[in-house]
């Protein structure tokens, strides 16, 4: 693992008490924004299931998630910047090495966020909770407006799309 990576702890990913063998080298595919509006999830399509390590950085003005999917390398197809400007998300730079791939994305402040592995396509989604509620995912919204709720994020069984 590269040393930007390395943090004492795994700050959210697979602890101690959850150890699991590497299941194998795998593919990144696609990175595309879920289907909901507005999308407040990422979904990374892959050739099979992965090992993962991550990291949320949050200031007041911006969050960037790094993942770091061990023993992935991205797909020919998949661009090493994805600019997605849309919803609460900036964009996405893919770079690997020889042990896996690491995956920074840049958000409006996020509150919370959650990685879930789903197994049928193999996929990780990553959803997120902006910081500030619903004006957060439309900054160019007028805040003296009322703004309806955001709803929750899609569930485990509808990512986005098939």
């Amino acid at each position: 693992m590269p040393d930007s990576m390395k943090r004492p702890n795994n700050a959210g990913g697979i602890g101690a008490e959850r150890k699991q063998a590497n299941p194998g080298p795998a593919t990144l595919r696609t990175v595309r924004l879920s289907s909901s509006d507005p999308p407040l999830s990422v979904i990374f399509d892959l050739s099979g299931p992965v090992m993962f390590d991550q990291h949320l950085d949050s200031g007041s003005t911006s969050s960037t998630l790094t993942l770091y999917l061990k023993q992935v390398t991205p797909g020919s197809s998949v661009s090493r910047h994805i600019v997605f400007d849309k919803s609460i998300f900036h964009d996405v730079d893919i770079n690997s090495d020889g042990g896996g791939t690491k995956v920074v994305l840049n958000t409006l402040p996020v509150s919370r966020y959650a990685v879930v592995p789903l197994e049928e396509p193999p996929r990780l989604l990553v959803t997120f909770t902006p910081l500030a509620g619903p004006a957060a995912v439309n900054p160019a919204a007028d805040s003296s407006q009322d703004t309806p709720p955001i709803g929750p994020p899609p569930s485990d069984s509808d990512p986005g799309s098939p």
